[in-house]
């Protein structure tokens, strides 16, 4: 008997916290203080993903001590114009942001049939794989400023709101151009880091992709035989 969806809210829930912030992000005007908004959704990504991981309780516990300073981070900073702060964000917003990953990803391995759970919770790990990305473009440009070259105007310099939001912007834009290989040029990665950062996530975007498909397809296939039994 093919097992019952058991994680569709769950992983819906976390898939309409990534449209939204997907949606919401590009239409955020630079001369209204943006950063609090993202914040906001921020916060409903992460409350999501703690829910998306929440089946068993060793996971929650983990999800939770990660999400935590994430969070406090992620506030503190739309207030705080601080090197440090920023960059110690990033870092625990990339941590966070793997755990779920990964554990969303062997969830995925580990289902026995193609279910609505397995769909929602694929789409969810793409989308979160170029949302991590973004996170780790920014950090390298926070840390070694002028690591991307771009054809229009340059990022602003420093660390104010809109700095920040402008930065959040090119670099989610950029990260899932590169993730779906499709690499309009108009941003270029300069320095190895960036470069490294990029050549890894050209190849984990379509490497995801070959293998969720391919489990996609096993899966059927099994199914498809024991109907016939």
């Amino acid at each position: 008997m093919p097992q019952r969806p058991r994680n569709v809210r769950r992983f819906g829930t976390l898939l309409g916290a990534l449209l939204l912030m997907m949606v919401i992000l590009p239409f955020l005007p630079e001369s209204r203080m943006p950063l609090p908004v993202i914040s906001v959704v921020f916060t409903a990504l992460l409350v999501a993903s703690v829910y998306a991981v929440s089946q068993q309780r060793r996971v929650l516990v983990v999800g939770l001590m990660l999400a935590a300073p994430t969070l406090v981070l992620a506030w503190v900073t739309s207030t705080e114009d601080s090197l440090a702060l920023l960059v110690v964000d990033h870092v625990a917003s990339i941590a966070f942001l793997a755990f779920v990953i990964a554990v969303l990803f062997t969830r995925i391995l580990r289902q026995q049939d193609v279910s609505t759970d397995t769909i929602y919770g694929g789409i969810c790990v793409y989308l979160l794989l170029g949302l991590a990305w973004a996170y780790a473009y920014d950090l390298i440009e926070i840390v070694n400023p002028g690591s991307f070259a771009f054809a229009e105007l340059p990022l602003r310099a420093g660390f104010s709101e809109i700095a920040q939001v402008e930065g959040a912007r090119r670099y989610f834009y950029f990260s899932f151009v590169t993730l779906t290989t499709l690499g309009y040029g108009e941003i270029t990665p300069v320095s190895p880091q960036a470069r490294s950062i990029a050549t890894l996530e050209a190849v984990a975007g379509p490497l995801f992709l070959a293998i969720f498909i391919a489990r996609l397809v096993g899966l059927h296939m099994v199914q498809a035989r024991e109907d016939r039994r």
